[in-house]
């Protein structure tokens, strides 16, 4: 599933056509998006370019997905099950079909990737921060909307990805404002 979230300029909302323009010229001449970064910043979130040339918003420097656990950690980390626990572990190994035997080994990669981009990936868990912000609004082609955000996910049948996209550079600049506005205290960087 798709959404999407504009900023409004002018008399529509709370960005004033100026500050607007000055965001617009900064880009033009500096060939980079204005971030008026909070004082005291306590979250951080990076908005760089993948290969396909989206900009994908993380929270947090974007990772890689680390080696699976094994299946003892794994259900620990997504079902709360102490690795101690071993009448929930049997019952965990029988709903999923899983040998006992295989608790201390690694967990199957397409199960682990899937956890992760959706939990604990830096994409997810901007996802997660930016969704329960008041960041945009989700009216389309509204009077003095401007730039943008869509949150992904799941975008097709078969996908589990989770993940928050910024339309152009100039929307960096556009977030970074909101979030000020929030008080919210997240720098966003642009690593572009």
């Amino acid at each position: 599933m798709l959404t999407r979230r504009a900023f409004l300029a002018g008399t529509a909302g709370t960005l004033s056509t100026t500050l607007l323009q000055r965001f617009e010229w900064f880009l033009r001449d500096q060939k980079r998006p204005l971030i008026e970064a909070p004082t005291a910043p306590t979250e951080h979130l990076y908005v760089s370019r993948d290969y396909g040339d989206e900009l994908i918003i993380t929270l947090g420097k974007p990772d890689e997905a680390p080696e699976p656990p094994t299946w003892a950690e794994y259900f620990e980390t997504t079902w709360g099950i102490d690795a101690k626990d071993k009448p929930r572990l049997l019952d965990a190994c029988n709903e999923w079909g899983l040998d006992p035997d295989y608790l201390d080994t690694e967990c199957e990669w397409d199960t682990w990737i899937t956890h992760w981009c959706r939990h604990e990936s830096g994409q997810a868990k901007a996802f997660s921060l930016l969704e329960e912000l008041d960041v945009g609004t989700t009216l389309l082609n509204a009077e003095g909307e401007v730039g943008g955000l869509t949150f992904i996910d799941g975008p097709s049948p078969g996908n589990d990805y989770l993940g928050v996209h910024a339309d152009n550079e100039l929307s960096i600049s556009l977030l970074q404002h909101r979030l000020n506005e929030l008080r919210t205290g997240i720098q966003v960087h642009a690593v572009l």
